[in-house]
């Protein structure tokens, strides 16, 4: 028997109202709590049937989960669910994540970067500023081999694309399936032999233990020379010192870094000056915030009806 959702905690430390704004509008019936800090949440957790937050203290639902009741599910804002497995969450908390809107403007963020390289984008653009006529010619991704790493949705969503710019796609994913239009698909134990037969990879990877700094100075020394290098997943799936010492040797063409291991990313990082990494701070998926509280209320109804959740997530295995 499920238990009626009348009052949801919604958590976010620094775009609560906006989601309120939404929620009032779409959803009068819904009784909305709010907390901006660890210390609200701990106050409000126990009255709230569901929750529905960015990067909440999960150790707050383990710590009170002997005592007090869970909450009938957790839907997050984004994709990552690495804070409620670090936590240890009980598995049978139902938690769910927002994937499918993110592919769209994540694959975009990675055909900008990769366009903008191989057109030679900052080079026009420099000559432009000097008022200097000096024709470079860019290449084309036609022909060139994209290596995406994580074919979840958003993974898929950047393999789709790259077929559209007429390119090979390889695939690596962290589970034996076998996934519709690569050119071939790698396994997790296969990272060498997949970066070396890419020109440009892609990282879409969720965090888990076995992901933590899998992109490795092993894995690094079998790129290609002259690749280009994205990340979109999470920071941590790169060794970020190894990364550095892979510039240094001049490897790699271009790096493009959306996320970080620590975020913000210090401002005395060698990253910011590398005259071959981009660096932005953490865009590639921006949260669309109507589309993020209709999948929320997807699921609530879906939870009212006793239909299964959307976007349900193995929390132990991280995706």
């Amino acid at each position: 028997m499920t238990r009626s959702i009348r009052t949801v905690l919604l958590y976010h430390e620094t775009a609560v109202m906006r989601y309120v704004e939404e929620l009032s509008r779409r959803a009068p019936d819904l009784n909305v709590l709010t907390a901006v800090n660890r210390e609200e949440a701990q106050a409000l957790q126990s009255q709230a049937d569901c929750l529905f937050a960015w990067r909440y203290p999960f150790d707050l639902i383990v710590d009170a989960a002997a005592d007090e009741p869970l909450p009938a599910f957790v839907q997050l804002m984004g994709a990552g669910v690495e804070d409620a497995a670090r936590a240890g969450v009980p598995k049978r908390l139902p938690v769910a994540r927002i994937v499918e809107q993110f592919g769209s403007p994540m694959a975009e963020y990675v055909f900008l970067h990769l366009l903008a390289e191989v057109k030679r984008y900052d080079a026009q653009r420099d000559a432009q500023m000097r008022h200097a006529w000096e024709p470079k010619r860019g290449e084309t991704l036609k022909g060139m081999t994209l290596g995406v790493a994580g074919l979840g949705s958003i993974g898929r969503e950047i393999a789709r694309l790259a077929r559209a710019f007429s390119m090979r796609v390889h695939g690596l994913s962290l589970r034996q399936l076998p996934i519709e239009g690569l050119d071939r698909q790698y396994g997790a134990d296969a990272w060498q032999p997949f970066v070396a037969s890419c020109d440009a990879v892609v990282l879409a990877l969720p965090l888990t233990p076995q992901t933590e700094r899998v992109v490795d100075a092993n894995v690094l020394a079998a790129m290609k020379p002259g690749s280009i290098l994205i990340n979109v997943g999470r920071g941590s799936l790169l060794d970020e010192d190894a990364l550095l010492t892979a510039l240094h040797e001049t490897r790699l063409r271009r790096v493009i870094l959306d996320v970080f291991a620590v975020e913000p990313l210090p401002p005395d990082h060698p990253f910011w000056a590398h005259p071959r990494v981009t660096v932005t701070p953490h865009v590639s998926g921006p949260s669309l915030t109507e589309e993020v509280v209709g999948a929320f209320l997807e699921n609530v109804a879906r939870y009212r009806a006793g239909k299964p959740l959307a976007g349900l997530v193995d929390v132990e295995l991280g995706y």
